[in-house]
């Protein structure tokens, strides 16, 4: 048995390892619709899925709560699926392989999905309690929430008949949201040409690892590197403010949009400087760059910061 099924609450946690036992990545979500469907007609309740590929299962109020406000809790049923490099796994066939590190849950060398599948175990956990007192609920599991809010966009009209809907994909547990900004997509073509390359000249693949990663929205404020900016940055001039918290990989403050600097240290008649000036491309103001000049050399990208 998962040692995360142990985790407390445990119903809300064993639903999550069921969910995430269901292959459910963006746009793929037929295996996790049959799962929602098998799930609430198992507990012998109302279930629906319109035309979109969203689920509706309805829970009648317990007794004497029969004259309160239905209530709707949605959740999205898909996954943003991403994996290691050095990891061989199938989004389509597996399952995520959940386990615990310390106080955190993990999964092996992929994205957990506990965006939204926390959300989603939390509802399923509700409409299976045989002790939970609550009014009638109607569970609403929208697919495609990561790649286009089609689910959301394509709901049924008229499907639903509360008028309070809680929407457990969040972050806070202590706080509530009662606005949302909205979201769009935006399609961006290029066109180029091909030549043939110089004789004579080498290619090279760059490839961006390491990084510490995180969410899009929740971590956008704190200056981490993602791999598509920081790749197509390797070209530009070193401008201030081209890397994280004026940060260059290394870690390193201070190395762009300045004058390359001087050194003590040389080889025979030449003396060594750290490039990264506001005129050379930000590759190289990498720390570990070094390049040898004539100390007699004057330019205006070359000096002491």
């Amino acid at each position: 048995m998962s040692e995360v099924r142990e985790l407390e609450p445990k119903q809300v946690w064993n639903h999550f390892e069921d969910l995430n036992a269901t292959p459910r990545p963006s746009k793929q979500e037929e295996r996790v619709i049959k799962f929602m469907e098998d799930f609430g007609s198992g507990l012998g309740l109302k279930t629906y899925t319109d035309a979109a590929g969203n689920v509706i299962i309805k829970k009648k109020a317990s007794a004497g709560m029969e004259n309160r406000k239905t209530v709707v809790m949605q959740a999205h049923l898909d996954m943003v699926h991403q994996k290691n490099a050095d990891t061989n796994f199938d989004f389509n066939t597996e399952g995520i392989q959940s386990y615990i590190d310390q106080d955190w849950v993990k999964a092996k060398g992929t994205t957990l999905g506990a965006d939204n599948g926390m959300g989603v175990a939390s509802i399923m956990a509700v409409l299976a309690s045989e002790d939970l007192v609550h009014p009638e609920i109607e569970a609403l599991f929208t697919i495609d929430e990561e790649t286009g809010m089609t689910g959301a966009f394509e709901l049924e009209q008229g499907i639903l008949d509360g008028k309070i809907l809680l929407n457990l994909d969040t972050e806070d547990d202590d706080e509530f949201s009662i606005g949302c900004a909205g979201g769009i997509d935006t399609n961006t073509f290029y066109e180029y040409t091909q030549t043939a390359p110089v004789e004579g000249s080498a290619g090279f693949r760059i490839s961006v690892t390491g990084l510490k990663g995180g969410h899009s929205g929740m971590d956008i404020h704190l200056g981490r590197g993602n791999a598509n900016t920081l790749e197509e940055r390797l070209g530009r001039p070193c401008a201030v403010g081209l890397f994280a918290n004026d940060r260059v990989p290394e870690a390193v403050f201070d190395l762009a949009g300045n004058v390359a600097e001087w050194t003590s240290t040389g080889e025979d008649s030449k003396k060594a400087y750290h490039p990264g000036s506001w005129k050379q491309p930000s590759m190289a103001a990498w720390a570990k760059a070094v390049q040898l000049i004539s100390p007699s050399a004057r330019s205006d990208e070359l000096g002491f910061r």
